[in-house]
């Protein structure tokens, strides 16, 4: 058991790291870092890209419910208009028949 603990001790012990490893580590470090900026600025540029794209259609279909609302009022107005008118013609055609029927007696 000592034999082992002295085998570990051996391989756990504190070496000195390799000429330039501190200078790669940060050099990963580093590109990992750039990368990080770069895939955030590019989600920024994605996020205004779908937020600018909905835009112009949302405004062209609140203007089409405008017109189409504008249409539904002038469609029940001239309805309301046409049923008037109909009803009044009626209203004649029967006192006018009305009248010929009175007349022939």
């Amino acid at each position: 058991m000592v034999d082992m603990e002295r085998e570990l001790r051996r391989h756990l012990r504190r070496a000195p790291a390799p000429q330039g490893f501190a200078d790669r580590v940060m050099g990963v470090v580093d590109r990992r870092a750039r990368g990080r900026r770069l895939r955030r600025r590019m989600l920024i540029a994605a996020g205004m890209v779908c937020l600018a794209i909905p835009a112009p259609i949302l405004v062209r279909q609140s203007r089409e419910r405008v017109r189409e609302a504008d249409a539904q009022r002038q469609f029940a107005l001239a309805m309301r208009v046409t049923a008037k008118a109909l009803f009044q013609a009626r209203q004649e055609i029967v006192r006018d028949i009305a009248k010929s029927s009175e007349a022939e007696r």
